[in-house]
């Protein structure tokens, strides 16, 4: 077995691919992103062989994740935060649908409200009870190792659920350790192919089915809840047969105990700051404090018997939860291991400890802290508050928002942004919400522009943050609201990237369209997720390169077509829709002068360019925008009431070789695949002509 270094997002795709997974369900999301560009690399290099899709959104990928599985394929997807939260509705299922076939890494963030990027428990433990096997790894080893042992987990016929693994982001997917890969061969021993029971298949027809009398299906439900009981012994035994196949194992395979033997007090803790407290532990016992310390590996099954074993010989546990239960009497881990105890005809005292949430360091010394407290408790006869939070919090004053410093007043748009050198967002959106004047709310979607301000926006208006595919409903809602207070004057402007306008978002923004609501919608296409690290989106062009869409020995580029989002959002027959680009800015400003003229749904959509994302050097940024249009690869018209119009029709085509030529992203192209993209730019190019002509005729 070679060692090699590498980030927990790779020891985790690794995992995937000796798994020799045969569908994958992706779409990128912060910090999970980098797992599925791997994959992405190992199915176009040929070193996996499995169908990779890449889904408009966590929605759509949960549904194509269950409907693979319920096929009999080994599968796999992965998410996080926001993108769990999207998915739910599929994540909720799978478990009733006893497809143990399927796998998600949960690659643990904050969800919800304040949020960030940064490790906590928040988004798994929302599914903890609807019967996934929900195993934890604190390393990127464990996380290796898991991720392969959870398919036997899942698939034995004794248990078929769903299995989810958890790895907390930025300390584990992006950090980087010795990970010891296990040869194919060792795998494919320890991991024999899956022996699928009631797929869906054309030869033998039948529906898996979650649905029957009020009975029968609260006996499924109960069906799940005894398979994840079985689970404990099958995850021990799979434990036991890891370590004689690889040499590792991780405590019994539930929990991972340490120093627990005569144990005054033990820590109890659940992923990679399980660490800091095995420090605290060897630093206490070196000072004679007898304090131990127990992981939970598998928080689902829970492993109550562990507890109530390890129970008998200490006197406190102080347990440590990554997550919050607001208004509750304690915090999710806690709650598992006060309902183990109960019963017990002596128990040991028990404090939940909430720290570490979204991203707080918890340190070795902290740990310390905590179980100093713990001994003094028992002296003393017990804790006195149930519940802690540490470090201990004061509630945010409230603060009074500085007034507009006078640079502001005159400049609409100013410093403050993290847009990338080169970026064409930040004129895009000065351009727009200039000509929209101060009588303006702007909307902005999680993306690129989605940094547009912490308390404060850096655009000079009011404004709110709509998420991903619910940016167009966040500027209805607004909208409407600002009629019914009698502000109908107001401007709600949407301001979204492609991907979360044109994949996930598309169905608020298609609705939005079909209803007419008094909205301007522009997107700022740059042509990828740029945020998350340059992964395709459904308006990323054909062949072009992307993180997940990498030029491989066997694949290479974009398969697909561009999604002609102007042309759809035109075929709904709202009264503008219109292209432009931040390399002609007068042509943007008309545009939107008149959208903002006309009552109803407006669409702008315009090109933004990426030199971070397409390759190129940021002092570039306006003459590749302006080869766009010049080479009639990014073509500028509009269409009002349906009538085409040609706004800016170049005098002399610049050939496309020249534009696509200055981009890395298209680095890879060959002389045959550069003439069939110029064939397929004209014939676009007349297509758009014959719409001029034929929509005019009658005016």
């Amino acid at each position: 077995m070679a060692l090699k270094a590498m980030t927990g997002n790779k020891a985790f795709a690794h995992g995937v691919r000796l798994s020799r997974v045969q569908v994958i369900a992706s779409y990128p999301i912060t910090p999970q992103t980098t797992l599925v560009e791997y994959l992405a690399d190992f199915v176009n290099d040929g070193d996996l062989d499995a169908e990779y899709i890449r889904s408009e959104g966590e929605h759509g990928m949960m549904a194509q994740a269950i409907g693979a599985a319920q096929t009999g394929a080994r599968t796999f997807t992965s998410t996080c935060s926001a993108g769990f939260a999207y998915g739910f509705q599929g994540i909720v299922s799978v478990p009733g649908l006893r497809l143990g076939n399927l796998m998600l890494a949960n690659i643990n963030r904050p969800l919800g409200a304040p949020g960030g990027l940064q490790a906590d428990h928040s988004d798994g433990l929302t599914a903890r009870d609807w019967g996934w096997v929900y195993l934890y790894g604190e390393h990127h080893q464990e996380v290796l190792d898991t991720a392969i042992q959870a398919y036997r987990i899942g698939e034995d016929h004794r248990v078929l659920l769903p299995t989810m693994v958890g790895a907390e982001g930025y300390y584990i997917s992006y950090t980087t350790d010795l990970v010891e890969l296990p040869e194919q061969e060792q795998v494919d021993e320890f991991l024999p192919p899956f022996d699928p029971v009631g797929v869906i298949d054309a030869d033998n027809p039948m529906s898996p089915t979650v649905f029957g009398t009020t009975e029968q299906m609260m006996g499924m439900k109960y069906a799940v809840h005894q398979a994840s009981l079985r689970a404990k012994e099958l995850i021990k035994e799979v434990n036991v047969e890891f370590g004689e196949t690889f040499g590792r194992t991780y405590g019994n395979g539930l929990v991972e105990e340490y120093k627990v033997e005569g144990a005054d007090i033990v820590l109890v803790t659940m992923g990679s700051f399980t660490g800091n407290a095995r420090k605290a532990v060897d630093d206490l016992r070196k000072d004679g404090k007898r304090v131990g310390l127990v992981k939970i590996r598998s928080f689902r099954p829970f492993p109550t018997e562990d507890f109530q074993r390890i129970a008998e010989d200490t006197s406190a546990f102080v347990v440590v939860s990554r997550h919050d239960s607001a208004g509750g009497a304690g915090a999710p881990v806690g709650y598992d291991v006060k309902s183990a105890l109960y019963n017990m005809d002596e128990r040991p005292f028990i404090q939940d400890i909430v720290s570490g949430i979204c991203g707080v360091e918890i340190s070795s010394d902290d740990f310390a802290i905590l179980a100093e407290r713990g001994l003094k408790a028992v002296e003393h006869g017990g804790f006195k508050e149930d519940l802690v939070w540490y470090p201990n919090m004061r509630i945010t004053e409230r603060f009074d928002v500085p007034p507009m410093p006078e640079e502001v007043k005159k400049n609409f748009v100013y410093p403050g942004t993290g847009a990338c050198q080169g970026c064409g967002m930040t004129l895009i959106w000065k351009t727009v919400m200039e000509t929209a004047g101060r009588d303006s709310v702007y909307v902005s979607t999680s993306g690129c522009g989605g940094w547009s301000g912490a308390h404060t926006m850096c655009i000079g208006t009011g404004g709110s943050g709509g998420n991903l595919p619910g940016g167009a409903a966040t500027a209805v809602g607004i909208k409407r609201g600002l009629v019914k207070l009698g502000k109908t004057s107001t401007n709600v402007v949407l301001g979204s990237g492609d991907g979360s306008f044109g994949d996930m978002g598309f169905m608020a923004a298609s609705g939005a369209a079909e209803r007419n609501e008094d909205i301007l919608m522009f997107v700022y296409d740059n042509q990828a997720y740029m945020n998350t690290g340059i992964q395709r989106s459904g308006a990323t062009p054909h062949l072009a390169w992307t993180t997940t869409t990498p030029v491989g020995k066997v694949v290479r580029g974009k398969q697909a077509p561009t999604k002609p989002l102007p042309l759809i959002m035109a075929a709904h027959g709202i009264p503008y829709v219109a292209t432009a680009s931040a390399a002609y800015i007068p042509d943007l400003k008309r545009k939107i002068k008149k959208a903002l003229s006309i009552k109803g749904c407006k669409y702008v959509h315009i090109y933004s360019p990426c030199p971070t994302g397409h390759r190129y050097p940021p002092e570039k940024a306006i003459e590749v925008s302006r080869l766009a249009v010049q080479s009639g690869m990014w073509p500028l018209y509009e269409v009002e009431n349906g009538a085409y119009r040609i706004t800016v029709r170049p005098k002399e085509f610049k050939p496309v070789s020249e534009y696509l030529g200055a981009q890395g992203r298209f680095r890879h192209l060959t002389e045959d695949q550069l003439e069939k993209l110029q064939e397929t730019t004209q014939e676009e190019y007349h297509h758009l002509e014959l719409l001029e002509k034929i929509t005019n005729e009658d005016l």
